[in-house]
């Protein structure tokens, strides 16, 4: 999984700066309801690439090579170290969000409300005198939280106006959009360009709940919605990852903004934008499938992990070089399977750190797991050592 996720950040980085910078200078012509729409292209490229990806198929009937020396070990292991790494960040990065938000939900002691003009609503609603403005909360089971200055100001029209804001973002799931945008984020912790597109799809997402809520309402009850987000703004408290955005004071002036902007924006930007949208989806899924027509060409299952064997010490000690060749399959979802030892010279002396070796590569996801495969590992004192080809192949080594 480690080598997919690099594998996409190119593309993916290049896709986001694009929303960013739609959300940034284009917000007027295009509203924040039709940009947040336009963030579906993000998953939709992922899907689209992973098909594209599992539909390549390459030819078995190549047998590859791979050159094993004892100095190969040392920068092998390096890269061990950095994979471990990458997921000890992801592992600490993950408890760390889920401590911070089991936290921040006991802190704010939400309960539930007792003031009739606000339980009537279709979704049992909470106050919290430790927050500052009206938030959804909970991904599983969510609720919705009023700060407690706004229960008691006791303005029916504000308080429906606040709630049908929470109402918008259960509706559209806002709730479950964040927590996996922000698992993304956790995953791809290490390219920056993935928080800024993170807190590019908040922005938007709550400028395009405003949107939505006051799509036909009065001057008045327009006045009053903007009023109370200047007043949660004035009383910003707690925050959270999370909660990024509920109760942000910059957060809030731009809500504002774009409320006295608001527009049904331009229908042509609206067409160039969908026909952006779907030419970066065709692009992706043509250069995904112009790479597999390339794996084709090649005659080779691509492998996207090795995992570097080892070179026995009895044979290091003795000056033996020796050869490998193995026959495997390939699951659909790259792993290997069935690993046997075809022939080996001289005998038993690298079979054993060979098939080791082999079951722990991963290679692209294959649509035929019953098809067979050879690889053979050239076990080599220095890249000076010539070795008998034991079978018919390409030399295809790992430098």
């Amino acid at each position: 999984m480690f080598a997919w996720i690099i594998a996409q950040q190119a593309w993916l980085s290049a896709l986001l700066i694009t929303l960013v910078i739609v959300e940034r200078y284009a917000l007027k012509s295009l509203t924040a309801r039709f940009i947040y729409g336009l963030w579906l292209v993000v998953p939709a490229a992922l899907i689209a690439h992973h098909v594209e990806l599992s539909q390549s198929v390459a030819s078995p009937t190549v047998l590859n090579s791979y050159i094993v020396t004892p100095l190969q070990q040392a920068s092998t292991q390096v890269s061990m170290n950095w994979e471990i790494a990458y997921w000890l960040v992801v592992t600490v990065l993950l408890l760390g969000v889920f401590l911070q938000h089991a936290q921040f939900q006991r802190r704010i002691g939400a309960k539930l409300t007792s003031t009739a003009n606000v339980s009537n609503a279709s979704l049992p609603i909470y106050e919290s005198t430790k927050i500052s403005s009206p938030m959804l909360i909970g991904f599983i089971r969510p609720r919705i939280v009023l700060p407690s200055y706004l229960v008691t100001q006791h303005n029916p029209d504000t308080l429906a106006l606040m709630i049908e804001h929470e109402h918008v973002h259960l509706r559209r799931h806002d709730n479950i959009i964040n927590a996996a945008a922000l698992g993304c984020v956790i995953l791809m912790w290490f390219n920056p360009l993935i928080w800024l597109g993170y807190f590019s799809l908040r922005r938007t997402q709550e400028l395009a709940c405003d949107e939505l809520v006051l799509a036909n309402k009065s001057a008045t009850q327009r006045l009053l919605y903007g009023k109370s987000m200047v007043e949660c703004a004035s009383r910003s408290q707690l925050h959270s990852l999370a909660y990024s955005y509920y109760g942000d004071k910059n957060m809030m002036l731009q809500r504002l903004h774009n409320m006295q902007s608001a527009n049904r924006g331009h229908i042509v930007a609206k067409v160039l934008s969908i026909l952006l949208a779907l030419a970066s989806l065709t692009l992706i899924a043509t250069t995904q499938a112009g790479e597999g027509h390339n794996q084709d060409k090649t005659d080779q299952p691509q492998a996207v992990m090795r995992i570097e064997p080892k070179y026995p010490i009895e044979a290091a000690e003795q000056n033996i070089s020796g050869s490998v060749v193995l026959r495997f399959q390939i699951a659909q979802d790259g792993s290997v399977n069935n690993v046997t030892v075809v022939k080996s010279q001289p005998a038993q002396v690298f079979d054993k750190e060979a098939v080791r070796a082999l079951e722990q590569w991963q290679y692209q996801p294959y649509s035929d797991p019953e098809h067979e495969h050879l690889v053979q590992l050239d076990f080599k004192l220095s890249n000076d050592v010539q070795l008998p080809d034991l079978t018919e192949r390409i030399n295809v080594t790992s430098h």
